[in-house]
């Protein structure tokens, strides 16, 4: 192989690469969407909120404000939280029958 052919399968690969990430990228976007579909029909509290839509980005303010994270993995503010309070799921996301 010469420099030249060397270097335009670099660039080849390269541009493949790139593309394969773009694509990773999508598949995972697409999974967490999913993900947070399922969570929602299975946390079905009304005390269940999005972490980032009460301005919760960090494990710390999840538990300063008494709320209690029902996915680990990912960042914070993406995951849903419960409140340990509530009269309904006391922190679990899922009511309970009897509402006790």
């Amino acid at each position: 192989m010469t420099e030249t052919e060397i270097t335009l399968r670099i660039i080849a690969i390269n541009n493949e690469r790139h593309g394969l990430l773009v694509r990773l990228d999508a598949l995972v976007a697409e999974r967490n969407e999913l993900e947070f579909a399922r969570d929602r029909m299975k946390y079905t509290c009304p005390c269940v909120r999005l972490n980032s839509d009460m301005g919760i980005h960090d494990m710390g303010d999840q538990e300063r404000r008494g709320r209690y994270g029902l996915r680990a993995g990912g960042l914070v503010s993406n995951c849903l939280s419960a409140q340990l309070a509530c009269p309904n799921c006391h922190g679990s996301g899922m009511p309970h029958a009897n509402g006790s």
